[in-house]
């Protein structure tokens, strides 16, 4: 509120408003694929990775659904030296009358994560691993458990080479190399 206090006080108008924040690792512990390390609830991370989000963009207001919010990071240049991209986060809009920006055209409130993060996230979710669906799996699941050999072959056909190497990390993670189940 201080430099929105001290541009009013000099004359200025906030014709744009744009908040980011987010909790990176630093850049010598963002060492998986990911570039994540989880610091809270791993499962309040990834639930938060589906949430809706709402803002208000060069006037127009932008709604996105929770399916699609992982595909709408951009980058983020507000730090020149590091390489980051930012997700919207949740409904922007009650903003714009909370701190008294009614003429703005912009009003936006993201989450900042290292670049490429969410194309590795999104092939988390395409393969339904950030669904709350409870799965009928013997613990500890196997990885071939998780994604039958079908899903798998299909997801690979179609998908990103970030998000390729996600997913082949987390199935090294779990302990079933590609090779091992002749995938």
């Amino acid at each position: 509120m201080r430099l929105i206090d001290e541009a009013r006080a000099a004359g200025g108008r906030i014709v744009s408003f744009r908040s980011v924040c987010g909790g990176l690792p630093a850049p010598e512990s963002a060492n998986n694929p990911l570039r994540y390390k989880f610091s809270w609830s791993p499962r309040g991370v990834l639930s938060a990775a589906r949430n809706s989000a709402k803002f208000l963009e060069h006037g127009e207001l932008i709604t996105l659904d929770g399916a699609n919010l992982l595909s709408h990071a951009v980058p983020f240049t507000g730090i020149p030296t590091m390489a980051l991209e930012s997700l919207p986060n949740r409904d922007a809009t009650p903003y714009q009358e909370a701190y008294g920006l009614a003429g703005a055209h912009t009003v936006y409130r993201g989450t900042l994560r290292y670049l490429g993060t969410c194309e590795k996230f999104r092939a988390l979710q395409k393969l339904g691993l950030l669904d709350d669906a409870t799965l009928p799996l013997p613990l500890p699941a196997t990885w071939a458990a998780l994604v039958p050999h079908a899903q798998y072959k299909a997801f690979l056909q179609g998908c990103t080479p970030g998000e390729a190497e996600a997913v082949q990390w987390l199935s090294q993670v779990c302990g079933a190399l590609e090779e091992e189940e002749g995938r």
